[in-house]
């Protein structure tokens, strides 16, 4: 697609508006039928041909810095200004960021719940999410942590 077509596409996206997240979120999880998605898709790079599975999330960043938040929402949008030429899509996928997540805060929040008893369930996440991220499928080894 040619950088004045993908402008264009960003423009009528823009102006017609999401009328909310939800339904962004069913279009990105209907990928493999809605044209719409898959245009924003192939925008984005993702060749639909290499794409095994899309959800889509409201956009939470958990960042990897003792940056302030407000710094690092700054960052993402020169960022997002620079990867896309419409400032009606930045303005669109800014007002979309719902938080940032930086290392003091995530650290805050996992001291909460470790004292409220969630230590077992939080790894239990983090190793059913692993699994699926790295496609590991051993039913054999369906062992959960438990308190100790």
């Amino acid at each position: 697609m040619k950088t004045k077509d993908l402008v264009k596409l960003g423009s009528q996206t823009a102006k017609r508006g999401f009328k909310n997240e939800k339904d962004i979120a069913e279009k990105f999880n209907s990928w493999k039928t809605d044209e719409d998605a898959q245009k924003w898709l192939g925008i984005m790079g993702y060749p639909l041909d290499e794409i095994e599975k899309v959800e889509h999330y409201p956009i939470t960043f958990v960042v990897k810095s003792e940056k302030k938040s407000e710094e690092l929402i700054e960052v993402l949008k020169k960022q997002a200004e620079k990867r896309y030429p419409v400032m009606q899509v930045v303005d669109s996928y800014m007002k979309s960021v719902e938080e940032i997540i930086n290392l003091p805060k995530l650290k805050e929040c996992y001291s909460v719940a470790i004292t409220q008893g969630y230590s077992s369930s939080i790894l239990n996440e983090i190793i059913k999410q692993s699994k699926i991220e790295f496609q590991y499928d051993d039913e054999d080894d369906e062992e959960e942590v438990n308190e100790q």
